[in-house]
């Protein structure tokens, strides 16, 4: 007995089990439905043309890495940059076209339409990192530019509450460090956190110029804003030389290892001054100085191995070159006045070691790479980068000479120490000037001063 109600229990339970997975499937099925019936991930819209910009990536389907065998997967997919909550894409669909498949990190894409160009909104798709768009499936079979993909930069945009996987308290501490610095002496302080394509934090303490020009204390000074500009200092050369002899490579029109000499002219080296530097044991002599900075190339100064001093200072008529310190009045060989008159006094710049066989940082380097690009260019660097960078970014408050750029006095946070510090350079320039009947160097002298008055 107890055997066959055993089998009876077996038998009502397999027949409870089945009904439930038969509701758990036609559930599924509903909730299918329902779930295709919503708005798909990526949207797909037919638009009038290609937005004039330039492009992360474009590639051209199919087999747009033109590897022999076209069932490879690589032919079909095209990585990029991207994140989370934002990014589109353009297609340019061929008339031949018939039909193709579409796909954003695994998600499908439906085009509305066989041909033509459409935008696509994947902001429902993208991740931060690395994407993946797919072009596959595509028909009739032989076609030869069948769709082509132009893909976007991603853009920062505002944090609305994210903050980036970083916590609170690491941000508490950062303003707490900052306000403390600021109560005990610090002029003033920015800070933006970007994270995964997010503003996650922005903020600014202190005073705009917050000290006169003696160095005291300036209670009425405009409040520090987001908005205010800095001055970057040697950071400087990472965003504007950098970036222009990036830029030149990139489109074939520097090649790194050609000599300088070949860029700037033969007198970079010809020119150079017979000086030999206490510091070293034995003088290479003028003949070797010249076969040196023959040998200079771009890679030699982006790497800081030219051979260059760290810090010639054209500006100081009182620097004694050979001791690379100060000297007796009027003791530099290498004194100049403006942009031209550096660039002749860089050329009669000997070398402190041979090109390549040691890394010493020079602002020497930097100067010649910016000579380079103004050069290849035929524009001044801060007009080259302007246009090239800084305007297509919307960095409209990144600038040379902002006095001269629009912007006023307070606009500019004042680090008093480098203003204070050239107040002294340009004083012993002028004093030099006017001892050595310089007139052009002591107008000149006087012109930095004024300007530095305004601030």
């Amino acid at each position: 007995m107890r055997g066959i109600m055993n089998e009876k229990y077996v038998t009502m339970i397999r027949k409870l089990l089945s009904v439930l997975i038969s509701v758990i499937l036609v559930a599924g099925f509903v909730f299918g439905c329902a779930a295709e019936t919503e708005k798909p991930v990526i949207a797909v819209l037919r638009v009038s043309e290609i937005p004039a910009r330039d492009w992360q990536k474009t590639a051209v389907f199919p087999d747009w890495k033109g590897y022999p065998d076209n069932t490879l997967a690589m032919n079909s997919m095209i990585s990029f940059y991207g994140y989370h909550g934002q990014g589109q894409v353009f297609l340019d669909v061929s008339e031949e076209t018939e039909s193709f498949s579409l796909y954003v990190n695994g998600e499908k894409a439906e085009p509305d339409g066989k041909s033509g160009i459409f935008s696509a909104d994947i902001s429902g798709a993208a991740k931060d990192g690395i994407n993946t768009i797919q072009i596959s499936n595509i028909l009739p079979l032989g076609l030869e530019n069948a769709v082509t993909v132009y893909i976007p930069y991603p853009e920062v945009l505002p944090g609305n509450g994210e903050t980036g996987g970083i916590h609170p308290l690491a941000l508490k501490l950062v303003e707490d460090l900052i306000v403390s610095d600021i109560a005990f002496g610090f002029p003033s302080a920015q800070l933006a956190v970007v994270r995964n394509g997010r503003m996650i934090y922005e903020n600014a303490w202190g005073k705009v110029n917050a000290y006169t020009k003696d160095g005291k204390p300036l209670e009425t000074a405009p409040a520090v804003t987001t908005n205010t500009l800095y001055d970057l200092a040697s950071v400087t050369k990472m965003f504007s030389a950098n970036y222009a002899v990036q830029k030149l490579v990139t489109d074939g029109k520097l090649d790194i290892d050609t000599p300088v000499a070949e860029i700037l002219g033969d007198a970079f080296a010809t020119d150079t001054l017979d000086l030999a530097y206490e510091e070293n044991e034995t003088a290479p002599g003028l003949d070797r100085q010249i076969a040196w900075k023959r040998s200079i190339t771009p890679r030699d100064l982006l790497m800081h191995q030219a051979g260059f001093p760290a810090d010639p200072q054209y500006f100081n008529p009182d620097y004694d070159l050979s001791k690379l310190r100060r000297g007796a009045a009027g003791s530099n060989p290498l004194v100049a006045l403006g942009r031209e008159d550096t660039l002749k006094e860089i050329f009669r710049t000997p070398l402190l070691y041979e090109p390549g066989s040691q890394t010493k940082y020079s602002d020497v380097d930097y100067m010649l790479l910016g000579f380079i690009v103004e050069k290849i260019t035929g524009e001044r660097l801060d007009a080259f980068v302007k246009k090239t960078f800084y305007e297509p970014l919307g960095l409209t408050r990144t600038t040379f000479l902002p006095l001269e750029n629009g912007f006023a006095p307070d606009d500019a946070g004042s680090d008093h120490p480098s203003v204070k510090n050239a107040r002294s350079k340009i004083a012993v320039l002028k004093a030099w000037a006017e001892e050595a009947g310089k007139k052009e160097y002591a107008l000149f002298a006087e012109e930095l001063t004024n300007r530095l008055a305004e601030k």
